[in-house]
This record gives structure tokens, sequence and C-alpha cells, in this order.
């Protein structure tokens, strides 16, 4: 039972610096394969290079364009400035349940939303240098969970009307089992995996229920389970479009409703950072375009 595990917190960052320093690496290695496609083909394939280069910039500067539409939202709501309908706004404060919170499926926690992963540790053959086996770590079972919820700010109660973003909660390890407690999970996705699971957190309602399993046998190996849990009372920064009385979620964020742990003040600083460096990264990436460009001609 989810009572009797192990719970004890993970040693991951959360969004805030985790998210940023895995996307930084995702975008320095596309750089890199540009690069070396120019370098060693002396050119002749910078059609392939420029394109991967321009698809890293568009897609950092868009990161940086919402990060500081968050700031500017958040920076008005701080100012005293009311929500207006239709709007993307920040609700600062306290989250409430609006009915009885949940059982999180790993630990146990009381929780308004959570979110959960369990991924198996499986090696490979062995190496042909003979040192060490290759290892991975399939996803095995995921799960999002959201009670009717909302946030209690200075400019009354606003309802979530879409599965949160919780990646920027700290992350709770799990052990003493694989498969989550009191659920029944559902085969996952097989193909277009990010699709389904984008159109599922962009979908507005305020209730979720989702669980998958993925693989038809059961895990043989070592398993690490990681869960995020919105727990009642807890202070956080919402994003959203603002309805009549309710976040609503973007198309253009597929991970849910954004949301950040702590008061304004603690946000802010770390908008503004995150927003800079992903602008300055995503110039970086047109300038590596441009030089490839340059080259060529």
């Amino acid at each position: 039972m989810a009572a009797n595990r192990a719970v004890a917190p993970d040693t991951t960052p959360g969004h805030s610096v985790h998210a940023v320093l895995v996307r930084a690496g995702v975008v320095v290695a596309m750089l890199a394969v540009a690069v070396a496609i120019v370098a060693f083909t002396r050119g002749r394939f910078a059609a392939v290079g420029v394109p991967l280069l321009l698809v890293a910039a568009a897609w950092l500067l868009r990161e940086a364009w919402h990060l500081g539409s968050d700031r500017r939202a958040l920076a008005r709501t701080r100012a005293g400035q009311a929500p207006v309908p239709g709007r993307w706004v920040a609700v600062e404060g306290s989250a409430v349940a609006l009915e009885q919170p949940m059982r999180a499926p790993l630990s146990g926690r009381s929780a308004l939303a959570c979110r959960y992963e369990v991924r198996e540790q499986q090696r490979g053959a062995p190496r042909a240098d003979m040192s060490r086996r290759a290892s991975f770590r399939p996803l095995r079972y995921e799960g999002f969970h959201l009670v009717a919820s909302a946030i209690d700010g200075r400019h009354g109660r606003v309802r979530l009307r879409a599965m949160p973003d919780l990646i920027d909660l700290q992350a709770t390890g799990v052990s003493g089992g694989l498969a989550p407690d009191g659920v029944t999970p559902s085969a996952g996705p097989r193909l277009l995996r990010f699709a389904v699971r984008a159109g599922l957190l962009e979908q507005s309602r305020d209730r979720v229920h989702v669980d998958w399993r993925y693989g038809a046998d059961e895990a043989s190996g070592r398993c690490e389970s990681r869960e995020w849990a919105l727990e009642p009372g807890a202070t956080v920064c919402a994003f959203g479009r603002f309805g009549d009385g309710e976040l609503l979620p973007a198309r253009s964020r597929p991970r849910g409703i954004p949301l950040r742990e702590g008061p304004a003040e603690k946000v802010l600083p770390t908008l503004r950072g995150q927003a800079r460096v992903y602008l300055a990264m995503g110039m970086l990436a047109l300038v590596c375009a441009a030089v490839v460009v340059w080259s060529v001609l």
C-alpha cells in the first residue's frame, strides 16, 4: 500500500534549475551537430545545419517570450492590478481544495494535483571494451491527477481549469513497489507520446484522472519512482488565461497551466533570469546560423 512505501525528497532540482539545464544541453548538442556538419563537409550540407540552428533559435526565443509574459503578468498582480478577462494573468496565493483532496498514488500524501512516473532500470549487453554494461530507464508508468482546486489570492478565489505544470515543485522519490496504488492504469500511447500528453494537458477541465502503463510485461529490474504533488495550503504563483473567476490553459503551453512554487518575491527573479538565459542562447543560435551561411557563400 502507498502508506507503507518509503518516501524521501529527491535530489533532482525543480523546473527552475533542472529544466533549464536539460534544455540548454539539448540546444548545445544541436549547435555542436550543426557546426560539425559544416566543418567536416566543408559546407556542402549547410542546408541541414542552418535549419537545425533556426529551429533551436525559434524554440529558445519562444521560451524567452513565455517567461517574459509570465514575469509581466506577475508584476501586474504585485502592482495590484485586477485580472482582465481574456488576458494572460498571474495569480499568487494559497492552493485550496474545492472538494475532498486525493491521496497521491505513490506516496499517499494529501494532494490537490499530482504527477508521477515510474522508470525501470535495465542493463543492456556488455560494451565492446567489456568495461561495463550500457544502462537505460524505460518509462513504465505515469499518471496525472487533479481534483477541483483553486488559488486564494488578493483578488479572490480563482479556479484552476486545467492540469497544472508541477515540474517546478520538489520531486519526491518513492520506493517499495512498482505499480501505483489505488489506480487502474490503461495502455499508454505508443506513438507520438509527447503530442498525446500535450493534448491531455491542454484540455480545459477541473478534474483529471489519467494513469498510463507502458509495456506488457512486469518489470523485473530495479525501479525509480518520482512524484510531484501540489499540497493543500501551498503558496504558489499560477499563470493562465483569465476567464470568469478561473484560469484557463493556452495551446501554446503544452505542459498545462504554468505553476511556480513560492511567493512572487521568489518567483520574479527566477523568471527574469531564465528569460535572459533563453534569450541569450536564442541569439547565439541565430549568430551561429548567420556564420554558417556566410561561410558557404
